[in-house]
């Protein structure tokens, strides 16, 4: 054990006093056993009477008494001690003398700087005087309730450390033992003994604190089944986390750790596993304890090893194999608990959050359709009205359309609406000193004039090099025109230097949950439009890429603004790359025309096979 300031014995003999050492307390014997409510100590220092020894303090000039010879009828003055409202003073000629040492009957006795006669306590100087006022034996001594240890001559040792009898004990600046204290780490038992390898108990911390061999407290660490947290204090009816186990852990009342068990802590549930580790984040047994180790009560949870939501209900056990209500909801959960999601449950619908759907809309991807469940949860059949407006539903309940249709869809007038891409600021791509929005243009005016010359009715856009935004400026364009279809003329680029991209693509509209429609929140997936928008596409691009003998890159989905806003049956068509090879091709006059032809073809096989 490394221990600051030992003491180096003080040598200041003042004369030689006959000294017996008070007996010290004995070494407590070694103990790791469970803290208990009582602390066992050693037997406290016990006063002892002192011995006189004649000797002389440091030779004080005012301490000498002078033989006098009085003159007849003088009155002699007094010398010798003197006691007034309960005080001793020692008077030389009737005058007391002050912050000095006297001998006076075979024993020491110091007077302050008022005179009195200081008992059971330090002297200004160091040495230590007893009750009665007399300077004590070396040794221990118990003054005024507090023990001291007096070095040869008397003098108090103060303020440091000393090894007495084989045994550790402290000393405070003014000479009082340590005693049930701290001194720094270190603790100094009631008998004024350094704890050390022990459990002791502070009644100032009300608290239990293990003391390791050498002296110092236990922090942050285990000693058997407890657990020092910061600071000594040994923890109880709490939990703590060891970041050396990386596991959180509670203590009970009594300072053990809770082990292999269910425990009730504060109204809430939680699981300890073999050496005490708080189970987090995992079932246990038909019970499931969240990531803060509580187990999950009237709550749903989702578990990423089985990919799957449950329920836990009051109890704590899971729902499975049942329909639930919770908060007014339903829902239905699998043979083992799994929530049920995005499917049919006999004629009932739950969607993505497992909900059973009410009074909505839902599009069934399987069915490739619309079905509509009313408030009970059932899907509806025939004819049946919604908002006011009158729906046909074939008899497994897939939507057909509205009654009158609300739309008019398939109604066509032979007006088209042209989209040239891009323009004025905005050039589009731009590659091997071609423009984009220049291609486009060329090929809307193209078009324009061979639909024209068929008897089409065309509408645009734009029909000069402007700046038109694409968000939502081109749909609302078309939207306030009775134009049958919407074509967005454009060509493509992959931005990749040396690709050597290909061919014709063709894109409608597909949903995006992330992406909302700004102004065609009604009609932007109906199916109508969304099924003729493919019918558009598919005419179109076929013809495109067998006419104009392109590489056929395919029909896709996306959710582009001009095909989400736009309330008509609307495609975008990608006529070719910019950026590669194929830019000789598209800049070609005899090529676009024979994209144009494509396109012409396209549309008007549409028009044919129009309901």
């Amino acid at each position: 054990m490394k221990l600051t300031g030992k003491v180096t014995l003080l040598t200041a003999a003042l004369f030689a006093l006959s000294a017996h050492a008070v007996a010290a307390e004995t070494a407590h014997s070694e103990t790791t056993v469970q803290p208990t409510t009582v602390e066992v100590t050693t037997v406290q220092p016990t006063t002892e009477t002192t011995t006189t020894a004649e000797g002389t303090l440091p030779k004080d000039s005012k301490n000498d008494v002078d033989i006098r010879v009085y003159k007849p009828g003088e009155e002699p003055k007094y010398t010798g001690l003197y006691k007034a409202d309960g005080e001793t003073y020692y008077q030389v000629d009737s005058k007391p003398i002050t912050n000095t040492w006297k001998w006076h009957g075979g024993r020491w006795y110091y007077f302050g700087v008022d005179g009195k006669m200081l008992k059971s306590t330090v002297t200004p100087d160091g040495y230590l005087v007893d009750i009665e006022g007399m300077l004590v034996s070396p040794g221990w001594n118990y003054q005024g309730g507090k023990w001291y240890y007096a070095e040869s001559g008397g003098k108090v040792f103060r303020g440091d450390w000393k090894k007495i009898g084989g045994i550790w004990y402290a000393f405070h600046n003014d000479g009082v033992m340590y005693s049930h204290e701290w001194n720094d780490v270190y603790f100094l038992k009631d008998s004024g003994e350094m704890a050390d390898n022990e459990w002791v108990f502070d009644r100032n911390y009300n608290s239990w604190f293990y003391i390791k061999p050498g002296g110092t407290y236990a922090s942050s660490e285990w000693k058997s089944d407890y657990y020092l947290k910061a600071g000594g204090y040994m923890a109880k009816s709490e939990f703590i986390y060891d970041s050396k186990y990386q596991a959180t852990y509670y203590l009970d009342v009594s300072g053990k750790y809770v082990r292999d068990q269910w425990k009730e802590i504060e109204g809430k549930w939680y699981h300890f596993r073999k050496y005490g580790e708080m189970d987090t984040s995992k079932w246990v047994g038909s019970y499931y304890v969240n990531a803060d180790g509580m187990m999950a009560e009237n709550e749903f949870i989702y578990d990423p090893n089985y990919k799957a939501t449950y329920y836990l209900k009051e109890d704590g056990s899971y729902a499975r194999n049942q329909w639930l209500q919770v908060k007014g909801k339903w829902y239905h959960f699998r043979k083992y608990g799994e929530l049920d999601t995005n499917k049919w449950i006999g004629s009932y619908y739950v969607n993505a959050d497992g909900m059973m759907a009410e009074n909505e809309w839902i599009y069934d991807k399987n069915y490739g359709g619309y079905f509509y469940l009313k408030g009970d949860g059932v899907y509806v059949r025939n004819i049946y009205t919604i908002d006011g407006k009158k729906h046909a539903f074939q008899d497994n309940g897939l939507w057909i359309g509205e009654v009158p249709e609300a739309v008019n869809y398939g109604n066509y007038k032979n007006v088209v609406f042209l989209d040239p891409g891009h323009g004025g600021r905005d050039p589009g791509a731009v590659y091997n000193g071609l423009r984009e929005k220049d291609l486009n243009m060329s090929i809307y005016r193209k078009l324009r004039s061979e639909l024209e010359k068929l008897g089409y009715t065309v509408l645009t856009s734009r029909d000069s090099d402007v700046y038109v935004d694409y968000v939502t400026e081109r749909s609302e364009m078309v939207n306030k025109t009775d134009a049958d279809v919407f074509i967005s003329i454009h060509f493509n680029a992959t931005g990749v230097p040396g690709a050597n991209r290909s061919g014709v693509e063709t894109y409608i509209y597909e949903p995006d949950e992330d992406i909302k429609p700004r102004i065609n929140k009604v009609a932007h997936n109906h199916p109508i439009r969304l099924s003729e928008s493919k019918r558009l596409a598919d005419n179109i691009h076929n013809s495109v890429v067998s006419i104009a003998g392109a590489n056929d890159r395919g029909v896709h989905g996306a959710n582009y603004a001009v095909l989400r806003e736009t309330v008509k049956p609307a495609v975008l068509l990608e006529l070719g790359y910019i950026d590669s090879p194929e830019y000789k091709k598209i800049s070609d006059d005899k090529y676009q025309n024979k994209l144009v032809e494509g396109i012409v073809t396209g549309l008007r096989n549409f028009y044919k096979t129009a309901k």
